[in-house]
Protein backbone atom coordinates (compact mmCIF):
# COMPACT_ATOMS: atom_id res chain seq x y z
CA UNK A 1 0.00 0.00 0.00
CA UNK A 2 1.44 3.30 -0.84
CA UNK A 3 1.19 6.49 1.50
CA UNK A 4 2.01 10.04 0.60
CA UNK A 5 2.32 12.90 3.42
CA UNK A 6 3.34 16.25 3.19
CA UNK A 7 2.61 19.54 4.03
CA UNK A 8 2.36 22.77 1.85
CA UNK A 9 3.42 25.73 3.81
CA UNK A 10 1.35 28.37 2.04
CA UNK A 11 -1.99 30.44 2.98
CA UNK A 12 -4.93 28.09 1.83
CA UNK A 13 -7.20 30.30 -0.97
CA UNK A 14 -9.84 28.62 -2.14
CA UNK A 15 -10.52 27.23 -6.32
CA UNK A 16 -11.82 30.66 -8.08
CA UNK A 17 -14.47 30.43 -10.58
CA UNK A 18 -13.33 29.97 -13.93
CA UNK A 19 -13.96 33.52 -16.48
CA UNK A 20 -15.45 33.83 -19.66
CA UNK A 21 -15.79 36.66 -22.23
CA UNK A 22 -16.68 37.26 -25.58
CA UNK A 23 -14.86 38.34 -28.18
CA UNK A 24 -15.56 40.61 -31.13
CA UNK A 25 -19.26 41.25 -30.41
CA UNK A 26 -20.47 43.35 -32.51
CA UNK A 27 -17.55 43.65 -34.65
CA UNK A 28 -17.28 40.73 -36.27
CA UNK A 29 -19.57 37.96 -37.85
CA UNK A 30 -18.59 35.33 -35.57
CA UNK A 31 -17.93 36.24 -32.18
CA UNK A 32 -15.95 33.86 -30.01
CA UNK A 33 -15.99 32.81 -25.86
CA UNK A 34 -12.83 33.55 -24.72
CA UNK A 35 -12.24 31.25 -21.18
CA UNK A 36 -9.53 31.45 -18.58
CA UNK A 37 -8.77 30.36 -15.00
CA UNK A 38 -8.10 32.55 -12.14
CA UNK A 39 -6.70 30.11 -10.28
CA UNK A 40 -3.78 29.51 -12.58
CA UNK A 41 -1.31 31.08 -10.65
CA UNK A 42 -1.96 29.64 -7.44
CA UNK A 43 -2.15 26.16 -8.95
CA UNK A 44 1.24 26.93 -10.06
CA UNK A 45 2.67 28.06 -6.47
CA UNK A 46 1.05 25.18 -5.06
CA UNK A 47 3.03 22.53 -7.77
CA UNK A 48 5.97 24.44 -6.91
CA UNK A 49 5.86 23.55 -3.18
CA UNK A 50 4.75 20.31 -3.88
CA UNK A 51 8.16 18.19 -2.73
CA UNK A 52 10.19 17.23 -5.96
CA UNK A 53 10.57 13.41 -5.37
CA UNK A 54 5.84 13.54 -5.75
CA UNK A 55 6.26 15.76 -8.91
CA UNK A 56 8.17 13.14 -11.02
CA UNK A 57 5.96 10.19 -12.04
CA UNK A 58 2.09 9.43 -11.21
CA UNK A 59 1.60 7.31 -7.82
CA UNK A 60 -1.66 6.09 -7.75
CA UNK A 61 -3.57 4.49 -10.53
CA UNK A 62 -6.62 3.11 -8.66
CA UNK A 63 -8.74 4.35 -5.63
CA UNK A 64 -7.41 6.84 -3.28
CA UNK A 65 -8.26 8.05 0.25
CA UNK A 66 -7.52 12.13 0.42
CA UNK A 67 -7.11 14.18 3.80
CA UNK A 68 -6.86 17.47 3.37
CA UNK A 69 -5.66 19.07 7.21
CA UNK A 70 -6.41 23.31 6.33
CA UNK A 71 -4.59 25.66 8.93
CA UNK A 72 -5.95 28.55 7.96
CA UNK A 73 -4.44 32.40 8.76
CA UNK A 74 -5.32 33.21 12.58
CA UNK A 75 -6.88 36.59 12.88
CA UNK A 76 -5.72 39.50 15.46
CA UNK A 77 -9.07 39.99 17.07
CA UNK A 78 -9.31 36.87 18.51
CA UNK A 79 -6.21 36.51 20.72
CA UNK A 80 -4.80 33.68 22.31
CA UNK A 81 -8.14 32.14 22.07
CA UNK A 82 -9.53 29.00 20.63
CA UNK A 83 -12.42 29.14 18.25
CA UNK A 84 -14.01 27.18 15.28
CA UNK A 85 -13.46 28.59 11.92
CA UNK A 86 -16.62 27.90 10.74
CA UNK A 87 -17.01 30.92 8.64
CA UNK A 88 -15.52 31.52 4.89
CA UNK A 89 -14.06 30.10 2.64
CA UNK A 90 -16.00 26.12 2.19
CA UNK A 91 -14.26 23.51 2.95
CA UNK A 92 -15.32 22.16 -0.72
CA UNK A 93 -13.97 25.43 -2.76
CA UNK A 94 -10.62 24.70 -0.65
CA UNK A 95 -10.64 21.02 -2.21
CA UNK A 96 -10.96 21.71 -5.16
CA UNK A 97 -8.37 23.67 -6.17
CA UNK A 98 -6.05 20.98 -4.38
CA UNK A 99 -7.32 18.36 -6.00
CA UNK A 100 -6.98 19.78 -9.21
CA UNK A 101 -3.29 20.72 -8.35
CA UNK A 102 -2.90 16.81 -7.79
CA UNK A 103 -4.46 15.84 -11.52
CA UNK A 104 -1.81 14.10 -13.39
CA UNK A 105 0.72 14.30 -10.96
CA UNK A 106 -0.03 12.32 -7.80
CA UNK A 107 -3.18 10.68 -9.63
CA UNK A 108 -4.30 10.31 -13.11
CA UNK A 109 -7.92 12.20 -12.57
CA UNK A 110 -9.52 13.57 -9.39
CA UNK A 111 -12.58 10.59 -10.09
CA UNK A 112 -10.02 7.99 -8.43
CA UNK A 113 -10.73 9.96 -4.87
CA UNK A 114 -13.23 7.64 -3.27
CA UNK A 115 -12.68 8.64 0.58
CA UNK A 116 -12.30 12.21 1.10
CA UNK A 117 -11.74 14.25 4.74
CA UNK A 118 -11.45 17.75 5.05
CA UNK A 119 -10.63 19.79 8.05
CA UNK A 120 -10.01 23.39 8.83
CA UNK A 121 -9.40 25.53 11.60
CA UNK A 122 -7.45 28.78 12.31
CA UNK A 123 -3.82 28.27 13.06
CA UNK A 124 -2.21 27.89 16.77
CA UNK A 125 -0.65 31.17 18.03
CA UNK A 126 3.08 30.29 16.79
CA UNK A 127 2.13 28.40 13.69
CA UNK A 128 2.09 29.01 10.03
CA UNK A 129 -1.37 28.69 7.68
CA UNK A 130 -0.43 25.70 5.41
CA UNK A 131 -2.44 22.25 4.12
CA UNK A 132 -1.18 19.00 5.85
CA UNK A 133 -2.12 16.11 2.99
CA UNK A 134 -2.40 12.39 3.61
CA UNK A 135 -3.21 10.27 0.70
CA UNK A 136 -2.82 6.62 0.41
CA UNK A 137 -4.27 3.52 -1.90
CA UNK A 138 -8.10 2.75 -0.96
CA UNK A 139 -8.16 -1.03 -1.62
CA UNK A 140 -11.51 -1.67 -0.45
CA UNK A 141 -13.93 1.31 -1.73
CA UNK A 142 -16.79 2.09 1.13
CA UNK A 143 -20.02 0.21 -0.19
Amino acid sequence: MSKLQFRLNLVPTPQKRAKARVIGRGKTKHPYVSFWDPSADDKKIILELLPSEYRQNLHFHGPVKLQLGYVLKRPKSLGKKSKPHAVRPDVDNLCKLIMDVFNGVLYEDDKQVTDLRVRKRYARVDEEPGICVVIEDDPEPWE
